[in-house]
């Protein structure tokens, strides 16, 4: 199991028929009822300019694999270093949880604002799209330091491997006015 990254370059309104073609892994229909959900609330504005409504899948870019959860968490806290973001320690939650707060610089781009990569940073490990307007955003973020992110070493996780290849899904998204999705 792992995050896999899909770049979505045509939507589409369905016309009741199912098409083998837009269906997702499961063999389900790649809408609902509502249409996509996009996002859970606390990052509703990534999927700014996503259409709304019942939409299909039409068209799909060069996706990718991230990795394991644990590996792209581990790329995720080393995005957020190259960032310059703080390494901080997450605040005790007011519930009790299975495992102790964190520290990582990750942590110092959850608990900010705004920031380079921080709409990719502070959002799901799992699952979600970022729209057309955030990744216009992250790629000059991803322009901006590419030549660090190639120089960037990273004890066992291959940093500018997957960099480069975030770089790429979100350049095809921009140029398509698409979304990359997190499954």
């Amino acid at each position: 199991m792992g995050l896999d990254i899909s770049v979505i370059t045509k939507w589409g309104a369905p016309d009741g028929a199912l098409n083998e073609e837009f269906v997702d892994q499961n063999g389900d229909p790649a809408w609902g009822e509502g249409g996509y959900d996009w996002n859970i609330p606390e990052y509703l504005t990534r999927s700014a300019g996503l259409p709304e409504g019942p939409v299909i899948i039409v068209e799909q870019g060069e996706g990718f694999s991230a990795g394991p959860y644990s590996y792209y968490n581990r790329w995720r806290n080393y995005l957020a270093k190259l960032a310059g973001y703080p390494e901080l320690t997450e605040p005790e939650p007011a519930e009790a949880r299975y495992f102790p707060p964190r520290t990582g610089h990750d942590v110092g781009a959850w608990m900010a604002d705004d920031g380079p990569f921080w709409e990719l940073i502070n959002f799901s490990d799992c699952e979600g799209f970022l729209g057309p307007a955030v990744c216009k955003k992250l790629i000059m973020d991803f322009d901006e330091f590419a030549s660090q992110a190639k120089a960037f070493s990273a004890d066992t996780v291959d940093f500018p491997k997957l960099y480069e290849s975030f770089h790429q899904a979100i350049k095809e998204v921009v140029a398509s006015n698409g979304a990359l999705h997190f499954n």
